[in-house]
Protein backbone atom coordinates (compact mmCIF):
# COMPACT_ATOMS: atom_id res chain seq x y z
CA UNK A 1 0.00 0.00 0.00
CA UNK A 2 0.90 3.43 -0.75
CA UNK A 3 -0.98 5.16 2.21
CA UNK A 4 0.44 8.45 2.90
CA UNK A 5 3.74 8.39 0.15
CA UNK A 6 3.50 11.89 -0.97
CA UNK A 7 5.17 13.00 -4.37
CA UNK A 8 5.70 11.52 -7.52
CA UNK A 9 7.67 8.92 -8.72
CA UNK A 10 8.11 10.14 -12.20
CA UNK A 11 9.71 6.41 -13.53
CA UNK A 12 12.95 7.03 -12.20
CA UNK A 13 15.04 5.28 -9.39
CA UNK A 14 15.35 7.57 -6.35
CA UNK A 15 18.69 9.01 -6.14
CA UNK A 16 17.86 10.26 -9.96
CA UNK A 17 14.84 11.24 -9.33
CA UNK A 18 16.12 13.58 -6.56
CA UNK A 19 18.66 14.76 -9.05
CA UNK A 20 16.19 15.51 -12.01
CA UNK A 21 14.43 17.60 -9.52
CA UNK A 22 16.99 19.19 -7.70
CA UNK A 23 18.47 20.30 -11.45
CA UNK A 24 15.27 21.81 -12.44
CA UNK A 25 14.54 23.37 -9.14
CA UNK A 26 18.34 25.37 -9.85
CA UNK A 27 17.46 25.91 -13.07
CA UNK A 28 14.08 27.59 -12.14
CA UNK A 29 15.56 29.81 -9.29
CA UNK A 30 18.15 30.85 -11.39
CA UNK A 31 16.14 31.85 -14.48
CA UNK A 32 12.74 32.22 -12.73
CA UNK A 33 10.89 30.13 -15.43
CA UNK A 34 11.58 27.04 -17.19
CA UNK A 35 9.48 24.55 -19.90
CA UNK A 36 8.69 20.84 -18.57
CA UNK A 37 6.41 18.25 -17.94
CA UNK A 38 3.48 18.85 -16.20
CA UNK A 39 4.47 15.71 -13.82
CA UNK A 40 8.19 17.01 -13.06
CA UNK A 41 6.27 20.85 -12.97
CA UNK A 42 4.30 19.71 -9.80
CA UNK A 43 7.05 18.35 -7.85
CA UNK A 44 9.50 20.87 -8.10
CA UNK A 45 7.44 23.58 -7.87
CA UNK A 46 6.63 22.04 -4.04
CA UNK A 47 10.95 21.74 -3.36
CA UNK A 48 11.11 25.48 -5.02
CA UNK A 49 7.98 26.74 -2.59
CA UNK A 50 9.96 25.13 0.61
CA UNK A 51 13.48 26.78 -0.44
CA UNK A 52 11.74 30.42 -1.35
CA UNK A 53 10.62 30.10 2.45
CA UNK A 54 13.71 29.23 3.94
CA UNK A 55 14.90 32.06 2.03
CA UNK A 56 12.74 34.06 3.56
CA UNK A 57 14.29 32.87 6.99
CA UNK A 58 18.06 34.04 6.18
CA UNK A 59 19.24 32.52 8.61
CA UNK A 60 22.75 30.44 8.65
CA UNK A 61 20.86 26.61 9.18
CA UNK A 62 18.13 27.56 6.18
CA UNK A 63 21.14 29.00 4.12
CA UNK A 64 22.56 25.06 4.80
CA UNK A 65 19.13 23.71 4.07
CA UNK A 66 19.26 24.93 1.01
CA UNK A 67 22.57 24.43 -0.06
CA UNK A 68 21.81 20.74 0.33
CA UNK A 69 18.62 21.44 -2.30
CA UNK A 70 20.27 22.62 -4.97
CA UNK A 71 23.18 22.41 -7.72
CA UNK A 72 25.26 24.82 -7.92
CA UNK A 73 26.95 24.08 -11.14
CA UNK A 74 26.87 24.62 -14.93
CA UNK A 75 25.09 27.72 -14.36
CA UNK A 76 25.17 30.51 -17.12
CA UNK A 77 27.81 33.07 -15.86
CA UNK A 78 26.54 36.71 -16.62
CA UNK A 79 29.59 38.60 -17.29
CA UNK A 80 31.69 41.11 -15.61
CA UNK A 81 28.74 43.43 -15.66
CA UNK A 82 26.72 41.20 -13.02
CA UNK A 83 28.27 42.64 -9.62
CA UNK A 84 25.66 40.98 -7.59
CA UNK A 85 26.25 37.84 -8.11
CA UNK A 86 30.26 37.26 -8.08
CA UNK A 87 32.58 36.48 -10.43
CA UNK A 88 33.05 33.01 -12.16
CA UNK A 89 35.10 31.94 -9.37
CA UNK A 90 32.24 32.23 -6.49
CA UNK A 91 30.92 28.91 -5.95
CA UNK A 92 27.89 30.19 -4.29
CA UNK A 93 26.60 32.21 -6.88
CA UNK A 94 23.22 30.51 -6.92
CA UNK A 95 22.44 30.68 -3.43
CA UNK A 96 23.54 34.43 -3.05
CA UNK A 97 20.81 35.10 -5.93
CA UNK A 98 18.47 32.93 -3.66
CA UNK A 99 18.68 34.59 -0.53
CA UNK A 100 19.99 37.92 -1.78
CA UNK A 101 17.06 38.45 -4.25
CA UNK A 102 14.38 36.02 -4.11
CA UNK A 103 14.35 35.54 -0.62
CA UNK A 104 12.90 39.62 -0.05
CA UNK A 105 11.19 39.55 -2.59
CA UNK A 106 8.91 37.59 -1.27
CA UNK A 107 9.08 38.65 2.11
CA UNK A 108 5.58 39.62 2.77
CA UNK A 109 3.92 37.10 0.30
CA UNK A 110 2.51 33.82 2.60
CA UNK A 111 3.00 30.75 -0.41
CA UNK A 112 1.85 30.87 -3.91
CA UNK A 113 5.67 31.69 -5.14
CA UNK A 114 5.27 29.61 -8.52
CA UNK A 115 2.74 29.62 -11.47
CA UNK A 116 2.10 26.58 -13.83
CA UNK A 117 0.75 27.44 -17.19
CA UNK A 118 -0.32 25.11 -19.52
CA UNK A 119 1.29 25.38 -22.89
CA UNK A 120 -0.10 21.90 -24.74
CA UNK A 121 1.08 18.32 -25.51
CA UNK A 122 4.19 17.94 -26.39
CA UNK A 123 5.11 16.73 -30.12
CA UNK A 124 5.95 12.92 -30.19
CA UNK A 125 4.70 11.12 -26.92
CA UNK A 126 1.75 13.63 -26.16
CA UNK A 127 3.17 14.92 -22.61
CA UNK A 128 1.59 17.99 -21.47
CA UNK A 129 4.11 20.73 -21.53
CA UNK A 130 4.06 23.63 -19.03
CA UNK A 131 5.38 26.29 -17.94
CA UNK A 132 6.48 26.30 -14.51
CA UNK A 133 7.67 29.98 -13.55
CA UNK A 134 7.92 32.44 -10.03
CA UNK A 135 5.07 34.74 -9.29
CA UNK A 136 7.53 37.89 -9.10
CA UNK A 137 9.87 37.95 -11.69
CA UNK A 138 13.18 38.69 -10.34
CA UNK A 139 15.71 40.37 -13.41
CA UNK A 140 19.20 39.74 -13.52
CA UNK A 141 19.09 43.01 -15.77
CA UNK A 142 18.49 41.45 -19.05
CA UNK A 143 14.62 41.08 -18.51
CA UNK A 144 11.67 40.74 -16.69
CA UNK A 145 9.57 37.71 -16.38
CA UNK A 146 6.44 39.42 -14.65
CA UNK A 147 2.81 40.05 -16.38
CA UNK A 148 2.23 42.60 -13.80
CA UNK A 149 5.07 44.76 -15.01
CA UNK A 150 3.96 44.32 -18.93
CA UNK A 151 0.40 45.23 -18.07
CA UNK A 152 1.74 48.46 -16.69
CA UNK A 153 3.49 49.66 -19.32
CA UNK A 154 0.60 49.41 -22.04
CA UNK A 155 -1.60 52.29 -20.12
CA UNK A 156 0.63 54.89 -20.49
CA UNK A 157 1.29 53.86 -24.24
CA UNK A 158 -3.04 53.67 -24.54
CA UNK A 159 -2.91 57.54 -22.88
CA UNK A 160 -0.51 58.71 -25.81
CA UNK A 161 -2.96 61.86 -26.62
CA UNK A 162 -2.69 63.12 -23.19
CA UNK A 163 0.71 62.54 -23.16
CA UNK A 164 1.31 64.53 -26.63
CA UNK A 165 -1.12 67.22 -25.19
CA UNK A 166 1.45 67.61 -21.67
CA UNK A 167 4.92 67.37 -24.11
CA UNK A 168 3.76 70.09 -26.40
CA UNK A 169 2.47 72.32 -22.91
CA UNK A 170 6.00 71.76 -21.73
CA UNK A 171 7.73 72.18 -25.08
CA UNK A 172 5.74 75.70 -25.40
CA UNK A 173 7.32 76.66 -21.68
CA UNK A 174 10.63 75.93 -23.00
CA UNK A 175 10.54 78.14 -26.24
CA UNK A 176 9.00 80.93 -24.73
Amino acid sequence: MRHRMGGRKLGLPSDQRRALLRSIVSSLLWSDEITTTEARAKEAARIAEHIITLAKRNDLHARRLVQGMVFEHNLPFQGSSDKSHGDIRSPHRLLRRIFQDVGPLYKDVRGGYTRIVRLGPRRGDAAMMVRLELTKGVSLGNKSTTRKASRQVTPPVAAGPAAEVGSTVSGSDTEG
